[in-house]
């Protein structure tokens, strides 16, 4: 363990007997949650009042902004996108350490163990949630059998279907991510310092196909658009996520065929101009390059953490956020803006108060998924991968 710590940084044991978690990077997962919810429920709550009305079945709130939005309202920093881009990069960092313990359908079925539990329990509890504001302020409810379903198996991105929690997307493409390093496992497991840029390159050249246009027309030249547009959309966060994958390739000693401070440097240059230009040519072109930056500050931020990470110790908040980042992350949305809601229009609470109870809430809410859901779930989908697959 000391050669493995001076090695990597400073490790803490993972609770549940997976392998050491490097101690930067979990608190990142820590930051990048708070950064996620902030941005939703102190801007997007007040900032996009009808798109919030009808994803949580409540009336528009009216009236002026409180002065606590101006944490978030700087058209330069956007918190939202700044936490997506830290999340990525730590699973880059991270996947390739779980593939070197498990075998290739071993990690798979632990990482569908460790993403869908947690997720499914939190959208059923949205889905309670739409219902109760549906009958509280008579308003029905917005989605169909079809588009639940969809949601729930995480396929929603290509049927078309609305997400229901608003941040599922990412989810998504979590698992693609996943699949891709499935499909490349060997390699991995090698640590083929060429892996990332080529993987990063294929992608690119997949994003460029797709932008030819869809074949023939009706239903199924219209569902193949679909699919096309979420995949040129989805093309370019995970090349993004490659570059966490770069980093996984450095903390491997330079003696036993590491990556080299160069070839970092170097290699996160060629990903980030194939990820600028997937990002360019993708269909969410119009954002750049103003939500393109905060993937910059993350990068920048994660890059720094990296740098230091032999200094970076134990921080008991940062370490608890952490814990408790997944299932804040995907229960956050409709139940916080829904707790402000109810606080804010039916009891004329002051926007700060209802912010400050509905973190509470949802602090005390993701332990509780954290402890009876994702917890157990994490540790059979261990067990049973080692068990299953060897």
């Amino acid at each position: 363990m000391r050669s493995e710590t001076a090695r990597l940084g400073v490790l803490e044991p993972d609770e549940m007997g997976g392998t050491p978690r490097l101690v930067f990077a979990n608190q990142l997962r820590g930051i990048a949650a708070l950064a996620v919810v902030v941005s939703h429920l102190v801007g997007v709550f007040w900032w996009s009042r009808d798109f919030i009305a009808l994803a949580t079945s409540t009336p528009v709130q009216q009236g002026t902004r409180p002065g606590f939005t101006a944490i978030v309202a700087s058209p330069w920093f956007m918190a939202g996108p700044f936490g997506v881009a830290l999340f990525f990069l730590i699973s880059g960092l991270v996947i390739p350490f779980s593939l070197d313990r498990l075998s290739t359908r071993g990690f798979l079925l632990a990482r569908i163990l460790r993403i869908y539990p947690t997720y499914i329990a939190a959208l059923l509890i949205e889905i309670l949630v739409l219902h109760l504001n549906g009958w509280f302020w008579n308003k029905q409810f917005p989605y169909s059998t079809g588009t639940i379903l969809a949601n729930l198996l995480l396929v929603h991105t290509v049927s078309g279907s609305p997400s229901i929690d608003l941040v599922n997307w990412s989810l998504s493409i979590e698992l693609k991510f996943y699949m891709i390093a499935a499909l490349v496992a060997p390699a991995l497991r090698r640590r083929k310092l060429w892996l990332p840029v080529a993987i990063g390159s294929v992608l690119t050249v997949i994003a460029l196909l797709l932008r030819l246009p869809s074949p023939g027309s009706g239903v199924v030249a219209s569902s193949f658009d679909t699919v096309r547009q979420t995949l040129r959309m989805e093309s370019v966060y995970l090349v993004f996520m490659l570059i966490g994958m770069l980093f996984t390739l450095r903390l491997r000693s330079v003696a036993n065929g590491g990556l080299t401070v160069a070839g970092l440097l170097g290699s996160i240059m060629v990903l980030l101009v194939l990820f600028v230009f997937c990002w360019r040519i993708g269909p969410q072109a119009e954002q750049y390059p103003i939500v393109l930056f905060n993937y910059g500050y993350a990068l920048m931020l994660f890059s720094a953490s990296f740098l230091f990470r032999k200094r970076i110790r134990r921080a008991w908040l940062l370490d608890r956020l952490a814990d408790i980042s997944y299932p804040i992350y995907v229960v956050h949305m409709i139940v916080g803006a829904s707790i402000m809601k109810l606080l804010l229009l039916r009891f004329g609470w002051s926007p700060l108060s209802c912010l400050i109870t509905a973190l509470i809430s949802l602090l005390a809410l993701a332990i509780i998924l954290h402890r009876l859901v994702e917890r157990p779930s994490i540790s059979i989908g261990r067990t049973l991968a080692k068990a299953c697959f060897r």
